[in-house]
Parts: structure tokens; C-alpha cells; sequence
């Protein structure tokens, strides 16, 4: 569901404040015609990336082997046993969730580095580190020297981006954010709840994407895109 400013109206109620109370029907001003098709019904399985196998494993070999095909199709997969601590990642989780449970004019209020901290500067540490560790992997599986990832990404620019999908009776009239690709090296993503707010767009059908427990989301960006043309969504 798209926030007030979607709708450019501020005299309507945030998202947020409308996901309090049950809702039956979408209000009208967040309808949005001519939506793409969306299977409503199912998620689709993205491919399952071990880290564990990638690094040390027997199969180390099948594995490179998987991230290469996965690169060169898909472009996005859900990477387990990545090694970023499942007590940061929760910590982190229920500060987010606490952000959230703001009333709006406090969100406001508050200044940059006031929520969240150390528990999200000690996240984007893990995660660049996992990232720079991806990359490496990626790089032996299309048989790239490594040197070059390296080169383009170690001090690259990091950012962190929290998006709100509360869940919606009618999510076929509405859109989140429009449709786009990510303009970046990989994106990670982690699911804060159990709502399904993350979707793809295969064969011309969005199709909702289910979390694993404990996985991050990775999504081949336009910049490894474009440097290499081998991955592509």
C-alpha cells in the first residue's frame, strides 16, 4: 500500500495510521488502475545460495556452479549461513519495529543516528563485509579476476533504505513503489515481519517472495549488471 505522499495529499492519513483499524476496501484515493498482473495466490521459490558450501563445502564446486547460472538468469537469490550474527539481526529488527510504533509527528522529530545507533552501524558493518564476500564468490563462479570486484565495490557507497508494507485486503489495486530495478552493485535485503511486501516480476507476472527464516534477499544490481552483462532479472 502506498503512503499519503503516493497520493500527494496530506491531509490524508498516513499508511501507517490507516493499518491500525481492519479495512475491507482500499480507499479510493489509493487506488492505482491499470496495475500488472499479480499471482496472488502463490510465491515463487527463489534459488537458495549456501554460503557455508560456497566457502568450505564438499560441494563447493556445485555450488559456484549454481551462483553462476543464477547470475546469468534469475539475477536474484536468498543466501543462507552467511555468517551476520541472528542477534544483531533481531536486535536490529525490533528497533526498526519500535521506529515504527511511533506516532507520526514523533518520527519527525527524530534526528539522524537518535534510532537504531550502534545496533545499525554494527548491521552495515556485517553487511558490507558480506557483500565484499559475495562479490569475491561471484566473481570465481563467472571466472572474473577478483581483483576487479574488489577494486569497483570496497569503498563504494553504502546505503540503507526501510520500507513499510502493512498488510492490504486489496493489494491488486495498489502499488508500494513502482517497478524498477536496483541501480547498485547487490542489494540485501532482510524481511523485518511476515508480511509479503517484496515481489518479482517473472513471464510478466509479479509474484510475492517468501523469506526464508534467517536469509537475506540478494539481488544483482544494474552496476554489476552493466561492468559484466551477465546477470540480468
Amino acid at each position: 500500500m502506498p503512503s499519503s505522499e503516493a497520493v500527494n495529499d496530506k491531509t490524508l492519513p498516513s499508511v501507517q495510521e490507516l493499518a491500525k483499524e481492519p479495512l475491507i476496501a482500499i480507499p479510493r484515493h489509493y487506488v492505482q488502475a491499470h496495475q500488472e498482473p499479480t499471482a496472488l495466490s502463490d510465491s515463487f521459490s527463489l534459488p537458495i545460495v549456501d554460503m557455508k558450501n560456497l566457502i568450505i563445502g564438499e560441494a563447493k564446486d556445485l555450488e559456484l556452479e549454481n551462483l553462476h547460472s543464477i547470475c546469468k538468469t534469475l539475477g536474484i537469490f536468498q543466501v543462507v549461513n552467511h555468517g551476520v550474527s541472528s542477534l544483531l539481526v533481531e536486535k536490529l529488527k525490533h528497533d526498526i519495529e519500535e521506529f515504527y510504533k511511533l506516532p507520526v509527528e514523533e518520527k519527525f522529530k527524530v534526528k539522524p543516528g537518535d534510532v537504531e545507533g550502534d545496533t545499525i552501524e554494527s548491521y552495515l558493518s556485517e553487511l558490507q563485509k558480506l557483500a565484499m564476500t559475495i562479490f569475491g564468490l561471484m566473481a570465481v563462479a563467472l571466472k572474473i579476476d577478483k581483483r576487479e570486484i574488489e577494486e569497483m565495490f570496497e569503498d563504494g557507497m553504502q546505503a540503507v533504505r526501510m520500507n513499510y508494507y502493512p498488510p492490504c485486503p486489496q493489494s491488486e489495486l495498489v502499488t508500494g513503489f513502482n517497478p524498477h530495478s536496483d541501480a547498485t552493485g547487490i542489494t540485501i535485503l532482510l524481511e523485518i515481519n511476515g508480511v509479503e511486501g517484496f515481489q518479482i516480476k517473472k513471464d510478466g507476472v509479479w509474484f510475492p517472495i517468501k523469506f526464508l527464516p534467517d536469509a537475506f534477499v540478494v539481488n544483482v544490481g544494474d552496476v554489476f549488471e552493466g561492468k559484466f552483462i551477465v546477470c540480468r532479472i
